[in-house]
């Protein structure tokens, strides 16, 4: 009886073991599951901080670019305004508009001159005749 009991007892103890490896091997798949979850979780987060770090920036560099243009379209508007008054005053290219007058502005500022296809009026052609240096002009004789 006791080499039976023994058996017996030994036989217990192969099975709790057999159960003790069991439950070890299920709780270490859990832990190495959670580290591969945790793992993951951090990559996760770190693209999405990093996504967030490069829109921030985007948007940061396209205010800044936006800014910079309103600047430049407040500048332009205050230009044609001028136009649109220097136009008005000297009743230059009635109805042609300020682009225009601020072509022949540079014209006569180059020492030319800006003259209409026929009459001044919209739609109108025009040509821009500018002076040729003299070291130029043998070029253009033909």
């Amino acid at each position: 009886m006791d080499s039976t009991s023994n058996l017996l007892q030994l036989s217990n103890i192969a099975e709790l073991n057999t159960q003790i490896g069991a439950e070890r091997l299920k709780m270490e798949n859990i832990q190495a599951t959670s580290r591969y979850r945790i793992t993951l979780f951090s990559i996760v987060t770190g693209l999405l901080l990093l996504s967030l770090l490069f829109l921030m920036l985007y948007l940061h560099r396209k205010r800044k670019v936006n800014l910079e243009l309103c600047h430049k379209n407040e500048e332009l508007s205050e230009a044609r305004d001028q136009a649109e008054a220097a136009n008005k005053a000297d009743n230059f290219g009635q109805g042609t508009g300020p682009e225009l007058n601020i072509c022949r502005l540079i014209a006569e500022r180059l020492k030319g001159k800006v003259l209409p296809d026929k009459e001044y009026k919209e739609g109108a052609r025009f040509v821009f005749v500018l002076p040729v240096e003299e070291k130029n002009k043998s070029c253009l004789k033909t």
